[in-house]
C-alpha cells in the first residue's frame, strides 16, 4: 500500500531545491536550498520567509498562520497578531530542527567566549544550521505552483492555501 504524501512533504519537495540568490550584486550569488520548517505555526496557510542576518541570502520558509500580518500591510486589521510576535518561537523551532550554526573547538574555548572573542578559532556548522546572532528580517512568500491557493485579504504579495485542502 503506498502513503499518500502530506501537505508538508509536497511542500518540502517544491522549497527545497536549488536557488541561486544574491544580497547586494549578482556577482555575489550563491546556490543554496532554502530549508522548510517542520513546525507548522497556527492553520499554516500562509507562507512567509526568513532570513537571519548572517545567513542572507539564503532563507527558511515558515507555514504560518493566515491572520498573521507584516508591518508593511496597513490593510490589515488592527488586531491582526503580527509575525514579529512570533519571531523568538520560531528561530527556537528552526534550532530545534536545524541546529545552531555556532559552535566551537572546544569546551575550554566556549567558556571564556566573553574574555577572547575575537581570539576564537570558530568553526560553522553548514546551512541550514541556525545562526540567528544579529537578528532576522522576514516577508511574504507565494505557495509553488501546484497547491490550490486563494488571494490574500490583505495584501497583493502573497496567497492562502485554500482552506481545509489534502493532497
Amino acid at each position: 500500500m503506498t502513503m499518500k504524501p502530506d501537505t508538508q512533504a509536497l511542500l518540502k519537495g517544491q522549497i527545497e531545491v536549488w536557488t541561486r540568490r544574491w544580497l547586494w550584486v549578482p556577482a555575489d550569488a550563491i546556490t543554496f536550498k532554502p530549508a522548510l520548517c517542520g513546525t507548522v505555526f497556527g492553520d499554516g496557510r500562509a507562507l512567509f520567509a526568513l532570513t537571519t542576518l548572517q545567513s542572507r541570502p539564503r532563507f527558511y520558509v515558515i507555514r504560518g498562520d493566515s491572520k498573521w500580518c507584516t508591518d508593511r500591510e496597513l490593510s490589515a486589521p488592527d488586531d491582526a497578531p503580527d509575525f514579529g510576535d512570533f519571531v523568538d518561537e520560531i528561530i527556537k523551532a528552526l534550532l530545534a530542527e536545524f541546529g545552531d550554526a555556532r559552535s566551537y573547538e572546544d569546551e575550554e574555548c566556549a567558556e571564556t567566549i566573553a574574555e577572547q572573542y575575537a581570539d576564537i578559532d570558530r568553526r560553522w556548522a553548514a546551512w541550514p544550521a541556525v545562526d540567528d546572532e544579529g537578528g532576522c528580517s522576514w516577508g511574504r512568500k507565494r505557495w509553488p505552483a501546484g497547491f490550490p491557493t486563494e488571494p490574500h485579504p490583505w495584501t497583493w504579495r502573497a496567497d492562502l492555501l485554500v482552506e481545509g485542502w489534502r493532497p
